[in-house]
């Protein structure tokens, strides 16, 4: 099944420091309560790595223009099972960023967007972590292990993930 995957309305970036990994837990929906990456919505004339480099300004205030590497690491879909039919719902462009500053790293701090907090990459990967977005100790893991631009579709019926399919974009 072909899908369209350049006109995706948001983005997510996971900025890594050594093993820590800076996350938001976020205080709106969607993903409320959850740990999440950092990203948004991408605006009118945006491409989505305009659209993170200004996102991540705005919700950490770092400049990804400054790390050390940026790396675009695919899609993530989300879709609904409607009887028979799966229907793609929406997605995000994904990035990964690498600092070797640790002096970037720093405790707690409140955001319009929710507590922003470094955290071990392994708690982040955890898959029965309840406290992490659930989706993305699957693809994420993923992500960082192969290097290869990849699309992970997630399908759901209600909160639960049934299906869980990725493919290289290369």
């Amino acid at each position: 099944m072909e899908r369209e995957t350049q006109n995706l309305p948001y983005t997510i970036c996971f900025i890594k420091i050594g093993d820590q990994v800076l996350m938001v837990h976020r205080k709106k929906r969607p993903n409320k309560d959850k740990w999440n990456g950092l990203g948004g919505k991408i605006e009118d004339g945006e491409t989505a790595h305009e659209s993170v480099i200004r996102e991540i300004r705005e919700e950490a205030e770092l400049d990804l223009t400054s790390a050390q590497k940026v790396s675009y690491s695919g899609v993530v879909l989300w879709a609904t099972r409607e009887g028979d039919k799966e229907i793609v719902n929406s997605g995000m462009h994904t990035f990964i960023a690498e600092y070797n500053d640790n002096s970037l790293i720093f405790g707690t701090r409140e955001t319009r967007e929710g507590k922003l907090e470094w955290k071990p990459l392994s708690w982040v990967l955890d898959q029965n972590n309840e406290d992490v977005v659930s989706n993305i100790p699957i693809f994420l893991s993923q992500m960082l292990e192969v290097n290869e631009i990849q699309e992970h579709l997630f399908v759901y019926e209600g909160r639960n993930i049934v299906r869980h399919e990725v493919r290289s974009l290369i």
